[in-house]
């Protein structure tokens, strides 16, 4: 599934098009027309920062074939941006959330075969099988009739809770 395509970033001053899925970064050379990927699985830390000039960058720390660990650098320029803070803000965050590690569901919370009624996807409605996390055919989370349901917050309440990152986009000149 395409998160986002954007055409003009620049890796080692060549202009890519690029394309980020929920699992990796395509970009093709806008020279060669090769293809190159970034797997979002592989990514082991980003960093938001900006060059000498003041354009943002965001830095991926990758593991090469020889295993160790290599620089991505995305370049957003302004030549090739009208707003190059605003999509490299938008990259970097929708990066963040595909490389975030997924936290395991504690066992104790999974009910063994047999044990509770069955669970039906609040989703799609569809039935669930016995133990499952996720339902089978849309993806949502299940949370069985012995869990205790999650509090409901007011809009209120959430937005106070809603922390904006401190992304630093360099030295203002």
């Amino acid at each position: 599934m395409t998160i986002l395509k954007t055409k003009g970033i620049l890796i080692k001053d060549q202009n890519y098009h690029a394309v980020l899925t929920n699992r990796r970064i395509l970009l093709t050379s806008a020279a060669d027309q090769k293809l190159r990927s970034i797997n979002l699985p592989d990514v082991q830390k980003i960093e938001v920062a900006a060059d000498d000039s003041g354009d943002p960058v965001i830095i991926l720390f990758v593991p090469s074939v020889a295993g160790e660990v290599k620089k991505v650098i995305l370049h957003f320029s302004q030549k090739n941006f009208p707003d190059p803070r605003q999509v490299s803000s938008l990259w970097s965050s929708e990066i963040m959330k595909r490389i975030q590690p997924t936290v395991p569901v504690p066992p104790d919370t999974i009910p063994k075969k047999g044990s509770s009624p069955p669970a039906f996807c609040v989703t799609c409605g569809k039935k669930v099988v016995d133990g499952s996390v996720f339902c089978n055919n849309c993806g949502t989370k299940i949370i069985y009739p012995t869990q205790p349901m999650p509090l409901q917050q007011g809009e209120e309440s959430i937005r106070e809770n809603v922390k904006t990152p401190d992304i630093s986009m360099g030295k203002s000149k």
